[in-house]
């Protein structure tokens, strides 16, 4: 059986936004940081994937939902667990309780296979993932992912940067949260002093890496603000929406 990952912390300034909360950015560390974790206590990390099979796993879709917005020094309890994985995708969910064991957020990434040399689509049971492990069946989430938008237009565009070699991880490509950073970077800091986010979703589409050029865009659609991450040759490699209470 594979047990739920489970782990207490206290939120400290690499996770707080300048608003003192746990905005986007700040839940998908503490995600990342539970799954990295969690699969490497299971052997299922990108080492051993590596090693063993060739491939590697990566995320394609996250949704977060804030009941509220933990602040600095909170103490939280942060849980993940991933749910058996189809032929081709799984989903891991997570929680990020208060310390009177309540959920502030909740989250769910959608992960998937690729080959380390291809870089393309792996069939999971193609790799060395136990697929016969018992997963827990809870899943946070019924519904599907939400449909993001993709056609920005010149005048959204909020600014340009080039891909860091501190922005790529081991994989050697932009990593997934650092994306949600860059689209944050979208907002000045009284957004988010001003504003309680409730919800952001994002999806990934394609890779990105040390020195390329991008842009990000944003549109303003009521309390929903969509985003985009734009690469040099004119596609929009990952999306995203946020929305505030």
């Amino acid at each position: 059986m594979f047990e739920p990952y489970e782990k207490k912390t206290r939120l400290l300034p690499g996770t707080i936004n300048a608003a003192n909360k746990l905005g986007p950015y700040g839940a998908l560390i503490l995600f990342q940081d539970a799954a990295t974790e969690d699969s490497y206590m299971k052997k299922t990390d990108y080492y051993h994937l590596k090693e063993e099979s060739g491939a590697f796993w990566i995320i394609t879709k996250s949704r977060v939902h804030f009941n509220r917005e933990p602040v600095l020094f909170e103490d939280v309890t942060v849980r993940s667990w991933a749910n058996k994985p189809s032929s081709i995708t799984g989903l891991r969910n997570y929680v990020i309780e208060n310390a009177d064991g309540k959920p502030a957020v909740i989250g769910v990434s959608e992960w998937t296979m690729i080959d380390i040399e291809t870089r393309k689509l792996r069939r999971i049971s193609s790799t060395s993932y136990p697929l016969d492990a018992e997963h827990p069946a809870e899943k946070l989430f019924e519904a599907p992912f939400h449909r993001q938008v993709n056609d920005f237009t010149p005048e959204e565009l909020v600014y340009t940067l080039t891909v860091r070699p501190s922005d790529t991880d081991m994989s050697f490509h932009t990593n997934n949260t650092v994306y949600c950073r860059y689209m944050m970077d979208a907002f000045p800091v009284s957004f988010f002093m001003e504003n309680a986010v409730s919800d952001f979703e994002i999806r990934y589409g394609k890779e990105s890496h040390e020195g390329e050029e991008l842009g990000v865009y944003r549109r303003e659609d009521g309390k929903t603000y969509h985003l985009g991450v734009r690469n040099s040759e004119g596609t929009f490699i990952v999306t995203a929406s946020l929305t505030v209470a």
